[in-house]
């Protein structure tokens, strides 16, 4: 992010308004998402907002939602 001149804080704030707009109806996770801080937060986000949320239990599976 700082190669292109972004901010770790700009970027995470930009998605956390995305995900809190609306706009978005679903999110998929991607295998060990709990250990990332971002996607933990998307993933609450998401809870809140009552999108459908989908777990990739591998790179070709999808789990049904949560």
């Amino acid at each position: 992010l700082q190669a292109c001149g972004t901010r770790e804080e700009d970027y995470m704030n930009f998605w956390r308004a995305l995900l809190e707009s609306g706009l978005v109806k679903k999110i998929f996770l991607t295998p060990g998402w709990e250990r990332s801080q971002g996607a933990t937060e998307e993933f609450e986000i998401a809870k809140r907002q009552g999108m459908e949320i989908y777990v990739l239990e591998s790179r070709r599976e999808l789990a049904n939602p949560v």
